[in-house]
């Protein structure tokens, strides 16, 4: 297969997701949450914004929960090209593209996150993010000076992506 464009390199993040066993999954998710309590950094933060996984991404929604009585919790809600943050409530809806979102009307300023965890179909050793291709965290990320870290299944790491200058690297990457 030929990995030279983001669409192949999408296409084949699909099928080595699909490969994965619902123990496996559950398993990687469990130990990146590890890593991110691991993570000084995430210690010393206070106001994190993270997601609500799709069938296909790595699932932190235990680790969220557990970890929402010590750290304020954020969601990314879609609203048409952008991504709106808001705080994390205990009933979610079903927003844009099925995924978990917060209920209420409260949005907070990006500037509020100290922390960012994004999810991504794939990443490279220098912290470049494929997304899904639609832009949203390429656009939310510059708004914003937390840190920012990747998570996803070490079957999404790639030795380099093709990538561009609105493409948004993260500066650290917990897989498993």
């Amino acid at each position: 297969m030929d990995f030279s464009t983001k669409s192949s390199f999408r296409a084949e993040v699909r099928k080595r997701v699909a490969a994965l066993s619902a123990e496996e999954r559950r398993q990687a998710s469990l130990q990146v949450a590890r890593q991110l309590l691991d993570d000084a950094i995430y210690r010393r933060s206070r106001h994190v914004l993270a997601y609500w996984a799709l069938p296909d991404e790595l699932d932190l929604g235990e680790f969220i929960r557990q970890q929402s009585s010590e750290k304020q919790f954020y969601l990314p809600v879609v609203n048409g090209d952008d991504l709106l943050v808001k705080p994390l409530t205990p009933n979610l809806v079903e927003g844009a593209f099925s995924i978990g979102e917060p209920t209420g009307d409260l949005c907070v300023d990006p500037t509020v996150l100290d922390y960012v965890i994004v999810p991504g179909r794939g990443f490279d050793a220098a912290g470049n993010r494929l997304g899904r291709g639609k832009g949203f965290y390429d656009r939310f990320l510059p708004k914003t000076s937390a840190y920012c870290v990747g998570v996803c299944f070490a079957c999404q790491v790639f030795g380099t992506l093709p990538h561009d200058s609105s493409d948004r690297p993260v500066q650290q990457l917990f897989f498993a």
